[in-house]
């Protein structure tokens, strides 16, 4: 646990004074500032995964994808461990979602196709090797071939990427089932490396 985590109502562990300081001046970085999934206001929820803040209802759909894709984490009500909070400092919403855009994936792609992308694969891993001070490299564009989807035509909006996006269909609601969820997979396009530094 975070150096001096306190119990809160109910026994429950809450973040130490210090570990809410540094949340709180993540929080207050101006990306920080929206939802990274949705344009909601001041997020109170976070993805150490990613080192990304969100707001509780997209937060709820983080949950559902399972620790393997979002380890989620109230900014309030949770104690943090030290290698969560580097993994806050690291990340950064804006990171995040220009990341993964250069990998096809924007910001309001459904949440659950959006985490369960390679490109979401390759950040996770670039944000764990990075809080181990290990080298991360993502493979570059010439590496990577677009694969046609396998599912139903995506004329329908099965991933939405341009244009005003209802803030339901941001959150990942998928009405094809598991094969247009999945379709995409590997229908990223890559990007560069440059990721940013220090979130």
């Amino acid at each position: 646990l975070g150096l001096g985590a306190q119990q809160g109502a109910g026994g429950r562990l809450m973040a130490s004074p210090a570990d809410a300081r540094v949340l709180r001046g993540l929080q207050a970085q101006a990306g920080n500032k929206i939802c990274v999934d949705c344009e909601t206001r001041n997020p109170q929820w976070a993805s150490v995964s990613y080192g990304t803040f969100m707001c509780l209802e997209c937060s709820g759909v983080h949950r559902s994808l399972g620790v393997h894709l979002s380890f989620v984490r109230s900014v309030n009500m949770d104690a943090w461990k030290g290698d969560e909070l580097k993994k806050m400092q690291l990340g950064g919403n804006d990171a995040c979602n220009q990341f993964l855009a250069q990998y096809g994936v924007p910001k309001a792609t459904p949440i659950k196709e959006k985490y369960n992308s390679r490109a979401a694969e390759l950040l996770r891993e670039k944000v764990k090797a990075a809080a181990e001070g290990r080298a991360f490299t993502p493979p570059p564009p010439s590496e990577v071939r677009r694969q046609a989807p396998s599912g139903p035509s995506r004329a329908g909006g099965s991933r939405p990427g341009s244009g005003s996006v209802s803030r339901q269909s941001s959150r990942g609601s998928l009405s094809r089932g598991n094969s247009s969820r999945f379709a995409s997979q590997g229908d990223d396009g890559w990007g560069s490396d440059d990721w940013g530094s220090g979130g």
